[in-house]
């Protein structure tokens, strides 16, 4: 299993320099890159290889020599970078969507440089980084599994962080299967559990909203490159932080109390990338469920949670008692069946999410 640790680094004032200095080193070889991808493509109508853009490295170290003050497999990683971007465009025309060419990048969306084997290791308290010497860290737990790579990350705020990709090997505790619900994921509440249980939905982007709103109109107003610009974009990117820190809260103490306290959950395979409703776009994109889905998946496989994700077609419109389907807008949220059944409409959710799970059968 594959994991990643994130950890605050305090890197002082000479160190913030070197990291930036060091990224704009990889912005520009990765545009370089990206450049010379597209010079052998009118050329010859193909792509270099991960092979053909490392061996031009020492060419390219000659023309800009402040890339050797950048670890070699620092610079590797960069052309690794072109190379997916690359894979990931050619795959999404495959798939018949209309995607954009891989584009230069400018120093705000470069923002990461990776250690991928050697060049890193955790010294007395300390991350000792090669060509940038020691870097205070706070290790609030400790690193569990062979550690793969080493990601040094710059985020919206000027905070820098160290993510360190692991590999773990997980041996779950096996257990039967004596306690599984369904869960139907919703707007109006975060989720409701088959059980009868909802957990409510705490609107973390709505509550800072307005504040949002004022803080973008500040910075509309402000000239670009000018200082004032630099600080209320700042104050802006704090509070995007901050909603993004909440709902990730959120969800960690969700998903833990989930896993451990059932054996089987049974939830809607929901495509939230094929949900355009521009009424509630921005409740679906608040509620986060693509993040729940990831955080649900890796907490139960560590415990020895089972999981079903089920087609959440007619899950809303058919009766969980005797199975008569009938419209259901948005707008009715108690479903009274024919049969006498008479109930919320997302309890009737997940009433049919469980019965048409694996564990209804077992």
């Amino acid at each position: 299993m594959r994991k990643t640790f994130k950890f605050r680094l305090y890197p002082s004032r000479q160190q913030v320099k070197i990291f930036n200095k060091v990224l704009n080193n990889c912005r520009c070889l990765y545009n370089a890159q990206l450049e010379y991808e597209r010079f052998i493509y009118e050329k010859d109508r193909r792509f270099a290889n991960r092979i053909e853009l490392n061996n031009i490295l020492p060419d390219l170290k000659i023309i800009n020599p402040s890339l050797k003050q950048v670890h070699s497999q620092i610079l590797q990683n960069v052309n690794d970078r072109v190379i997916k971007s690359f894979k990931s465009f050619f795959n999404s025309i495959q798939r018949g969507q209309n995607v954009g060419y891989p584009r230069f990048k400018s120093g705000y969306r470069y923002n990461s440089f990776v250690y991928p084997q050697i060049g890193f290791k955790i010294s007395n308290g300390k991350l000792k980084l090669s060509k940038i010497g020691n870097v205070s860290i706070k290790l609030h737990r400790a690193i569990k599994g062979n550690i793969k790579t080493l990601t040094i990350m710059r985020n919206s705020t000027n905070k820098w962080f160290a993510c360190f990709s692991v590999q773990q090997k997980i041996t779950p505790q096996k257990r039967s299967l004596t306690k599984m619900i369904g869960i139907d994921l919703g707007l109006e509440h975060f989720a409701t559990l088959s059980t009868g249980a909802v957990i409510d939905n705490p609107r973390c982007l709505k509550k800072s909203l307005e504040l949002l709103k004022l803080r973008s109109r500040q910075l509309s107003k402000k000239k670009k490159g000018s200082a004032n610009h630099y600080k209320t974009r700042i104050r802006l990117a704090k509070l995007h932080e901050k909603v993004f820190n909440q709902r990730l809260d959120f969800l960690h103490k969700v998903t833990p109390r989930l896993v451990t306290e059932y054996d089987g959950i049974a939830l809607e395979d929901l495509k939230v990338s094929s949900m355009k409703n521009k009424y509630l776009q921005f409740s679906i994109n608040d509620v986060a469920w693509n993040k729940f889905r990831q955080l649900l998946t890796y907490k139960a496989e560590e415990a020895g949670c089972k999981l079903d994700f089920r087609n959440p077609r007619y899950t809303s419109k058919r009766c969980s008692k005797c199975g008569m389907i009938q419209e259901m807008p948005l707008s009715k949220r108690i479903y009274n069946c024919s049969c006498g059944n008479s109930l919320s409409r997302d309890l009737n959710s997940a009433f049919n999410i469980l019965n048409q799970s694996c564990f209804s059968i077992t």
